[in-house]
Parts: structure tokens; C-alpha cells; sequence
């Protein structure tokens, strides 16, 4: 009867989770359609980036600043027939919905999606229309497909691609990423892809120099223990170039660790309010 009893409890308590975290799913596609005119500014980017291939033209030369490789395109122009709320729907309901199949790939239980999901980082480049969702779906496919989808965006994913070539070797590695790295390389000479000017993007949010030694301690952790989730949290450290958003990754970083885990989201909230 006891041990009944407490197998419901956990039942209840699942399924409890279980629609907290839908409720906070749906919350967040609601907040970001209702902020579509305001905060939408890289949604807008990728959908006139689209529409400029359909019209002929080439993307990296239009108003709005579109810096992401060219391959990208193969999904945005396609998208971009449609009426532009439409696709902003689809590409919101997308980022929330493989966010949540990446913390389940990567074994996060419910209360940490809860606490993912209530991260200002993670909430704020959903209501960006920022494609971070699309570059981690890398996570959820073979590593020749995911490699695409990595090179799109090496601020967020350069650990992992770091412990992807430790855990297989140099030959692998090199079977798997020298094809997109030679397009990235060929876009760039052709003038396909405009490289960032660190001095025009105010929205940098890098710690430069000063986050290098904790990256590296982190990348190093992550590679010696086997784990590419630390290896992955460890990226923005880095780079001189992580948008606000992207700093998300860090928080991954916290898997098994609860507690910690919610004082990092408190002091993610308390950054934004004091900015």
C-alpha cells in the first residue's frame, strides 16, 4: 500500500513538471509573438535575408546587418515565402520546441528544463527571433549534418566541436568538418559572408581577455572528464564576440547542480535589471 501510494506521488509529481514546463513553453511563444514589432530585430534580419534571395539580390549587402553564413539560406529563403507573421510563428514555436529536445538529448531532468526555461538568456534570444536554437539542433543529429549547423555560429559551439576532435581524433574530425570549413572559408573569399567588425557591434557582450582563463579551465574540465555539455558551456568564455543571449550556455554547464543552477538564474535576472 506505502510503496503504491509513493508511486503515484512520483507520478503526480512527473506530470506536475511535465505541465509546468509546458505552461512555461507556451508562455514564452506568447510573450515573444507579443513582442514580434518591438524585440523582433534578428527575426526580421533572417526573414529579409530570405527575401532578398528570393528578389535576386545579395543578403550581406541589404540595410538590415546580416552576418550569418551563407548556408543558412537553404532554410530561410524557402521559409521567407511566407507572410511574415506566419514565419515568425513557425520559426518561435521551432526555437522553443528544439530547446527542449536538446535538454532532454543532453539529460537534463524537469527541474532543471524548469530553471532553463526561466532563464533571461535562454527567454530573451527566443523573443530576439536569435537563431541559437537552430546551431544547437546540431546537438540532435549525426555529426556530418551537425557540423552545418555548428559552423553557423563557433561562439556557441566551438568547445563541443573542441571535445568532438579530441573524442574521435584528427582523421575523423577531418572527414567530418573539412567540407563546411572550406565553404565558410570559400563564402568569405567570395564576399558571401560579412565578416563582424567587433568596433559596430555595441550588443558585444564578450568578457575578452578576462574570460580566457576560465574558458580554458572549463574546456579543459569538460575534455579530460569526457563531458562535451561542459565542454559546450565553457565557449563564450573564449570568444571576443558572444551576443547577450548566447550566454546561456554557461548555465548548462550546471547539470546535476540544482541549487546552483537556481543562484545562477537569479543573478542572470539580477544582470538584466541592473543594466
Amino acid at each position: 500500500m506505502l510503496a503504491s501510494a509513493r508511486k503515484r506521488s512520483r507520478s503526480f509529481y512527473k506530470a506536475s513538471l511535465s505541465a509546468l514546463i509546458f505552461a512555461l513553453m507556451l508562455g514564452i511563444v506568447l510573450l515573444a509573438w507579443s513582442r514580434l514589432s518591438v524585440n523582433g530585430i534578428d527575426l526580421r534580419i533572417m526573414y529579409e535575408a530570405g527575401r532578398s534571395v528570393l528578389a535576386l539580390e545579395n543578403p550581406y549587402r541589404m540595410e538590415l546587418e546580416f552576418y550569418t553564413p551563407a548556408w543558412v539560406l537553404l532554410l530561410l529563403t524557402p521559409l521567407s515565402v511566407l507572410p511574415y507573421r506566419l514565419f515568425a510563428l513557425i520559426w518561435i514555436i521551432s526555437s522553443i520546441t528544439t530547446w527542449l529536445l536538446v535538454f532532454v538529448k543532453l539529460r537534463f531532468d524537469r527541474i532543471e528544463i524548469v530553471l532553463f526555461l526561466l532563464n533571461p538568456f535562454l527567454i530573451g534570444g527566443i523573443v530576439l527571433g536569435n537563431y541559437d536554437w537552430l546551431v544547437m539542433a546540431g546537438v540532435l543529429l549525426s555529426p556530418q549534418a551537425a557540423a552545418w549547423l555548428f559552423f553557423l555560429k563557433p561562439q556557441i559551439t566551438a568547445g563541443y566541436l573542441a571535445w568532438h576532435l579530441e573524442k574521435i581524433g584528427f582523421k575523423s574530425a577531418y572527414q567530418v568538418y573539412i567540407v563546411p570549413a572550406l565553404v565558410l572559408l570559400f563564402t568569405v573569399l567570395l564576399n558571401w559572408y560579412r565578416t563582424p567588425v567587433l568596433s559596430e557591434m555595441p550588443w558585444n557582450k564578450s568578457l575578452g581577455l578576462w574570460g580566457v582563463p576560465l574558458g580554458l579551465l572549463c574546456l579543459y574540465a569538460g575534455i579530460k572528464e569526457n563531458d562535451p555539455v561542459v565542454a559546450l558551456g565553457a565557449t563564450p568564455f573564449l570568444f571576443p564576440y558572444v551576443a547577450l543571449q548566447s550566454w546561456f550556455m554557461p548555465y548548462l554547464m550546471f547539470r546535476g547542480h540544482k541549487g546552483e543552477l537556481f543562484l545562477a538564474t537569479l543573478f542572470g535576472w539580477s544582470i538584466l535589471v541592473l543594466q
